[in-house]
């Protein structure tokens, strides 16, 4: 049991640390930062253009992350994505087939 346990410690230490390294190359990349509370931990990008900022979450005891547009940020993306529909792919010339789109 007491291998269980030390092994177990070993693997904790592991996932805080590849954590911390993953928010620190998101941070690197993106050129934001985060903010990480006990429990949390929430990441806020500024975009160009019209959009605000996405936020991403993960809460402790949550089984997946949200990804959620804020305020009038989700309003003038819908406003601005257009939908688009593609004609069945019969299996030749792809490059044909999206240019179509």
């Amino acid at each position: 049991i007491s291998v269980v346990r030390s092994t177990l410690a070993d693997v904790q230490n592991t996932v805080k640390q590849n954590h911390a390294s993953l928010l620190a190359m998101l941070e690197k990349c993106l050129g934001k930062t985060t903010i990480e509370g006990e429990g949390s931990a929430s990441l806020s990008v500024k975009l160009p253009g019209n959009l605000d900022r996405i936020s991403l979450e993960k809460k402790k005891g949550e089984g997946s992350s949200m990804n959620e547009l804020t305020g009038d940020a989700m309003t003038e993306f819908r406003q601005s994505v257009k939908k688009v529909e593609l004609p069945a792919f019969d299996g030749e010339d792809p490059a044909g087939w999206i240019s179509r789109a």
